[in-house]
């Protein structure tokens, strides 16, 4: 079966981390919890798991069974679509007694090697998490029933409120959670979170928390803004004012992003690239202003101008966006930017308010900006 390359998105997000979303909770006794979190596609995992184990062979409907369980399903949909095929292979090879010395082999060979095959990186990856969960599979197995979902869904409500002014409560909406056993990560999709069973173990409640706070902001603002009616430069800065806002709930220093790198075995030069995009951020707004600019004044075509603008898109969008709000925080102005969580426009305002004005976007570049708003906003 020929195997579709996954999208420019799911690779930024395996070996990137955008970090664009986590979730997290698990089936407690409570019914409340239950309606937050599926486990289902956890314990289907660790049912063929034990089975390979004890050196039974699984059927290929056992193996379609498993990825029907929502939690597969979504995250094989949001992703590509033989994501299975990797899942299946690397669950043989971390559980199977007889595959021992290949799994060796494997596990023996550096991510500097393999970092630019992302089939390979991504089969290193989701191995070296399994044997892990193998290795820790009581504890993991365990924290399954007794994560208590809904206390984490109310604690990460309450750490939203802090980021929102004047919030509509019915607008704060719980995501339900899949826990899964994937490579170690939390990807966020629309409408649902798909959070790694061994991952969930390892993290901190404060950390649960946090992250579920900050996929929580953007599901809030989505009933404000409409993503659709912004085109052009007014959708990259949509998406830096909202991963910007985000970071600030989960995040408390640009080494927050390195430890998920670390976390994925990817080597240095990922921590490098992104602290330096992260670092350039200034010069990355120059060039934006630039190229606006060349539009505005005929020397490029809308097409090119659009085509140009999505160059601007580092890492899911994180480095230039948590440099602009942190700049904005420290500065004083995290009231306003909270304030003002819709309005790109009055995000950039508050970072030209922020800077030394000789740095700070033209008066052409805002009226621009000002006009792309218009429809943007949700009434």
């Amino acid at each position: 079966m020929k195997i579709r390359k996954p999208s420019f998105i799911y690779m930024n997000k395996l070996f990137i981390i955008m970090v664009a979303g986590l979730m997290f909770s698990c089936n407690s006794t409570s019914n409340k919890s239950e309606m937050y979190v599926d486990i289902t596609s956890a314990e289907s995992f660790f049912r063929i798991a034990d089975k390979i184990t004890a050196g039974f062979e699984i059927t290929e409907n056992e193996w379609n069974e498993l990825f029907k369980t929502q939690g597969y399903r979504k995250n094989i949909e949001e992703s590509f679509d033989e994501k299975g095929e990797f899942v299946r292979k690397a669950m043989d090879l971390a559980y199977n007694p007889s595959r021992a010395a290949e799994r060796d082999s494997l596990t023996s060979i550096s991510v500097e090697e393999i970092v630019s095959d992302w089939g390979a990186l991504l089969l290193h990856v989701m191995l070296n998490n399994f044997i892990d969960t193998k290795e820790n599979q009581t504890a993991v197995k365990k924290q399954l029933y007794t994560i208590n979902g809904a206390k984490l869904m109310a604690d990460a409500e309450k750490r939203l409120k802090n980021f929102l002014v004047n919030p509509v409560d019915s607008l704060i909406a719980p995501i339900p959670i899949d826990i899964i056993c994937m490579e170690p990560d939390a990807l966020s999709y629309p409408g649902r979170i798909v959070w790694d069973a061994n991952l969930f173990r390892k993290q901190s409640e404060e950390d649960k928390v946090n992250t579920l706070a900050h996929e929580m902001f953007h599901a809030y603002r989505r009933y404000f803004t409409d993503k659709s009616k912004a085109k052009g430069l007014i959708q990259l800065l949509h998406l830096w004012q909202n991963e910007g806002i985000a970071d600030q709930i989960d995040k408390k220093s640009l080494s927050d992003l390195s430890s998920q790198f670390k976390r994925l075995g990817l080597p240095d030069s990922y921590v490098d690239e992104y602290n330096e995009i992260y670092d350039k951020t200034p010069q990355t707004l120059r060039e934006l202003e630039k190229l606006t600019l060349s539009f505005l004044h005929g020397d490029i075509d809308e097409k090119k101008y659009n085509s140009s603008l999505d160059g601007f898109i580092y890492f899911g969008g994180h480095p230039n966006a948590y440099y602009m709000s942190t700049v904005i925080k420290n500065a004083g102005y995290e009231k306003e930017m909270i304030g003002t969580f819709t309005s790109p426009v009055k995000f950039v305002e508050l970072y030209n308010k922020s800077i030394a004005p000789e740095d700070a976007f033209g008066s052409e570049f805002m009226k621009y900006l000002k006009k792309q708003e218009g429809e943007y906003l949700i009434d």
